[in-house]
């Protein structure tokens, strides 16, 4: 704007003193020509009209170029601060998203974990139910009491097998196989004896089973001999 109206200056003066000149030199052709002044004073308004508009459309058109860089950069504002909002509601959305899997995963980790301890616990508890139960004298007494009916040789190899399978540890459980007791019962083959009532981890349940089995099947049921 500074601009055009240093434009417009420059021009109103040089537009004067071409009107000053042409006044003195009117007064000069007056005397020379009657004619001549009158056509030199049209020229010179035609002249000064002329510079008027120039500088007038100068003018608009720079007001225009203004006005429309104004309305670029307010658009241009609107769209980034749009854009700007979009992303920051994505990201807060994953943010929130990803804290409620954490929750979820944490839960359900406590739940699991809760559950191993209350399996721990019963397994425990039962072991030491098991444990009460037994009567007074050792493991091998059990099982010599059990198998003595089938023989000296058939108490031998249950000592043996019992030795191997639990090394006497009525409470033993494989981990892979789920056998369980004295003798590493699997609980199908449990359920088929007739003590299936009673405590797979007792150890006078779980000897005379073994004895039951041995008497009925044979010792091939076992893998230790």
């Amino acid at each position: 704007m500074t601009r055009i109206r240093a434009v417009t200056l420059a021009i109103s003066l040089a537009v004067f003193g071409l009107l000053a000149g042409g006044v003195a030199t009117t007064q000069h052709i007056v005397a020379a020509n009657s004619q001549r002044p009158v056509s030199h004073v049209v020229r010179l308004n035609a002249r000064i009209a002329d510079a008027g508009r120039v500088a007038d459309n100068v003018e608009h058109a720079d007001v225009q170029t203004y006005r429309l860089q104004l309305r670029q950069a307010a658009q241009q504002a609107a769209e980034d601060a749009a854009r700007a909002q979009a992303e920051a509601a994505a990201q807060a959305a994953a943010q929130a998203q990803a804290e409620a899997a954490a929750r979820a995963a944490a839960q359900a980790a406590a739940e699991a974990q809760a559950a191993q301890a209350a399996q721990a616990a019963a397994a425990a508890r039962a072991a030491q139910a098991a444990q009460a139960a037994a009567p007074s004298g050792s493991i091998q007494d059990i099982i010599r009491a059990a198998f003595a009916p089938l023989g000296s040789g058939a108490v031998s190899w249950a000592l043996r097998v019992a030795s191997c399978e639990s090394g006497y540890n009525p409470n033993a459980v494989n981990a892979s196989s789920g056998a369980a007791g004295l003798f590493q019962f699997l609980r199908s083959t449990w359920a088929g004896t007739p003590y299936a009532g009673s405590s797979i981890f007792d150890p006078v349940a779980n000897a005379k089973a073994a004895a039951w089995l041995y008497s009925t099947y044979g010792p091939g049921q076992w893998q230790c001999s």
